[in-house]
């Protein structure tokens, strides 16, 4: 009887740091916010960023005109390119967010991949009003360390450029002021 439990335990103990990744399960929104991100989502990919603007809260319509939101949000997803493809990630529920007042919010995090950036965390702020969810916000992120190196990389190629130039010309100057001091001294011997 104390084996069973021995190996019954075992196995159990075993089998546990695999079972998250099996009994783990995708992210899902509700269907009122899942059609609300499809459809603010789906407008930004056709490029149609002003029609956004009727799904946003009132308190962003009152802060911002449609052209300002419309450019905004054009501001955002231009820079990244075309949508590839698309994955809701992970949904959180929370009661603040960036410089948003306090409150009831879901942020829906989607792994987006553009033709301008590959690897992109996608955010969609839903808050939850009296009529339901309505977008409070929307922000890309990206890993910009490769673009960062990059330009550290240039800085450091101007520098080495410029002082090795730098180092050059004193030694041109240094040869020419040598061949005038031995001129000189030819002349004195003479």
């Amino acid at each position: 009887m104390n084996l069973k439990i021995f190996f019954t335990s075992l196995v159990l103990l075993l089998w546990l740091p695999f079972s998250g990744s099996v009994l783990a399960q995708e992210p899902t929104l509700s269907e009122a916010a899942d059609k609300l991100c499809q459809s603010y989502l789906q407008l930004i990919d056709k490029q149609q960023y002003s029609q956004t603007y009727n799904l946003i809260t009132p308190g962003l319509r009152q802060a911002k005109t449609e052209r300002q939101w419309g450019d905004l949000v054009k501001s955002v997803r231009e820079s990244v390119g075309e949508i590839k493809s698309r994955r809701l990630a992970k949904v959180e529920k929370t009661e603040t967010f960036a410089d948003l007042p306090k409150g009831d919010y879901l942020l829906a995090v989607f792994e987006t991949s553009f033709t301008g950036k590959a690897e992109t965390k996608e955010t969609v702020v839903l808050a939850f009003t009296e009529g339901g969810y309505e977008v409070a916000g929307y922000k890309i992120s990206y890993n910009q360390w490769p673009e960062a190196l990059r330009i550290i990389g240039n800085g450091l190629f101007v520098v080495f450029f410029i002082m090795s130039l730098l180092a050059f010309i004193t030694w041109v100057v240094g040869k020419i002021f040598a061949k005038a001091e031995n001129s000189n001294k030819k002349e004195e011997v003479s």
